[in-house]
């Protein structure tokens, strides 16, 4: 874990179904992908990346203080599995294999009312101080063939 020139940590807290586990989300879009016509999709995978920002230090943010968070806010302890990773080395590569990864975002100034729950959350269990920033992003990972020019529709989507 390496802090920033500015003293800040960043960690990415990874939370995907558990093995066996169905993924509804990903049972979800995959129904919209085929009524719009993406037929060639044939499967998708989900995982909800958190990233949390705070200071370095004895009292700031860590893997460890990272993982209790994971533990306690983020993750069903039976149906899913989290993983607590830099930030910087969490990138997952484009194109895998048959598949590819889409990273969905909000559009600057839209509201996230999960995120704004877990910094709540987080004042309320004393960790918001160790923990100062909090971003969400969802990923899929699609299995099939889509061309350049799907991927920049279902982008801009």
């Amino acid at each position: 874990m390496v802090a920033k020139a500015d003293g800040m940590v960043r960690l990415q807290v990874v939370v995907e179904p558990a093995e066996g586990m169905n993924d509804p989300r990903a049972a979800a879009l995959l129904r919209q992908a085929r009524e719009t016509g993406l037929s060639a999709v044939r499967g998708l995978r989900t995982e909800v990346v958190y990233e949390l920002e705070g200071p370095s230090g004895p009292d700031g943010l860590s893997v460890a203080r990272a993982e209790k968070v994971a533990r306690s806010l983020l993750a069903d302890p039976v149906a899913g599995r989290w993983t607590v990773v830099a930030a910087e080395t969490c990138e997952r590569t484009a194109a895998e294999g048959d598949g590819t990864w889409l990273t969905v975002l909000r559009r600057p100034g839209v509201m996230d009312p999960v995120t704004l729950s877990l910094e709540e959350a987080l004042r309320a269990s004393g960790e918001w101080g160790a923990v100062t920033a909090v971003r969400r992003a969802l990923r899929v990972r699609v299995e099939g063939a889509l061309s350049a020019a799907q991927r920049r529709t279902r982008a801009d989507r």
